[in-house]
């Protein structure tokens, strides 16, 4: 083949190639161009959240709506205030608290607001237990209705409506027969009351408990202080119990000088009971 005609070749291959190119890049520049969906919903406009009054009113007459004046629009438009979350926070004062409203829009994003809830006549709950207590443990099971029914416990919710059933209890054992029991009710308004009484308790009642090596500790400073290594024994009443079952409060700076107390706690499996040991720490 003469160089001639093998130029000639080559030429018409480099001719063909950008003419394959060609075509190739029109018909790219033809085909729709599909968007990423997840792109496309960031682009999207956030929902907006408003309220008809900043400040809602209760007086304690009906039921509360925290949704009332509350309208949520996402950025399209469409309606979303079926899906707004309304909750009462723990901040505020005893007759005004704070609502946290949110919404999610179709882009992912949440869209959050608070406004005042103010509580007219409101005197916040009440607990009332007569003391001293004296029960079979076949009442254990259920004590609050128990006692409900005997008039021995009852509680309001600010605005005069009962709410005994939502009471909580939890016993602790004094030795013997002998308990205190501690009553807590929280309401609507996330605000709480409590009272602590006696108890005699009859029959076979199941404790939990919690032994430690020793009542008081003594330490180097500077050593390490690790306060899972001082109990003996632990039952939440079943037989049974983990080590995230046991809950230590209190903290030893082992750097510093000092007398420090650790309480250990453990509760039944129900939460209605609880027992409790106190190591008394001396670092120094």
């Amino acid at each position: 083949m003469t160089s001639k005609r093998r130029k000639l070749i080559l030429n018409l291959i480099g001719l063909i190639a950008a003419v394959a190119l060609a075509v190739i890049l029109w018909l790219a520049f033809q085909m729709p161009q599909v968007e990423n969906p997840q792109n496309t919903a960031s682009q999207l406009p956030s929902a907006t959240l408003e309220f008809d009054s900043e400040e809602l009113v209760f007086t304690g007459s009906g039921m509360l709506d925290l949704m009332e004046g509350v309208h949520a629009t996402d950025g399209d438009g469409t309606d979303l205030t079926h899906q707004v979350n309304a909750v009462i926070t723990s901040s505020g004062t005893l007759t005004r608290k704070t609502v946290r409203y949110s919404v999610y829009g179709a882009n992912g994003e949440v869209v959050t607001r608070e406004r005042s809830l103010l509580l007219q006549n409101y005197t916040g709950p009440s607990l009332e237990v007569t003391q001293p207590l004296q029960f079979d443990s076949a009442q254990l099971p259920r004590l609050i209705d128990y006692l409900q029914e005997e008039d021995l416990l009852r509680a309001v919710d600010g605005y005069g409506m009962e709410i005994t059933s939502q009471v909580t209890c939890v016993r602790e054992s004094q030795g013997g027969q002998e308990y205190s029991l501690t009553f807590q009710i929280i309401n609507q308004f996330q605000d709480s009351a409590e009272q602590t009484v006696t108890a005699t308790i009859t029959g076979e009642v199941r404790n939990p408990s919690i032994v430690l090596m020793a009542e008081e500790i003594q330490i180097p400073v500077g050593s390490e202080f690790q306060p899972l290594n001082y109990i003996q024994s632990a039952d939440n009443g079943s037989g049974s119990v983990s080590v995230d079952q046991i809950q230590i409060d209190g903290a030893v700076n082992t750097n510093q000088p000092g007398t420090y107390r650790v309480t250990y706690r453990i509760y039944s499996s129900d939460s209605t009971a609880r027992a409790s040991a106190t190591l008394r720490v001396i670092v120094g």
